[in-house]
């Protein structure tokens, strides 16, 4: 997270994104990498695997794809993606805990 701006100061997101965007994608595939290792700890077979890790692995490529491009509507595009997955993700697993 940036610091709070001082008084007077004005907080360039973009600034910040140029400069730490590599730090906390990393941290975020790193995340998502122990989430398949879970999977993978927990599953009896690939398919199995497979089935449970979609999540994980859709964040893990829209995360490297955000780490290798240069292209500012491309790195958008993964973190569109990336918070789009969140509210589906949970949906499907309340539908789950419900069922």
């Amino acid at each position: 997270m940036p610091d709070e701006p001082k008084q007077g100061q004005v907080l360039d997101l973009r600034d910040y994104h140029a400069r730490q965007g590599r730090r906390y994608k990393t941290m975020h595939l790193v995340f998502a990498v122990v989430a398949l290792l879970v999977i993978a700890h927990q599953s009896r077979d690939f398919s199995e695997w497979l089935a449970a890790s979609a999540f994980a692995l859709i964040a893990a490529t829209c995360t490297v794809v955000a780490l290798r491009t240069r292209r500012v509507w491309l790195d958008t595009l993964a973190a569109i993606v990336l918070v789009a997955m969140a509210p589906i993700f949970l949906w499907m697993k309340l539908k789950g805990l419900s069922g």
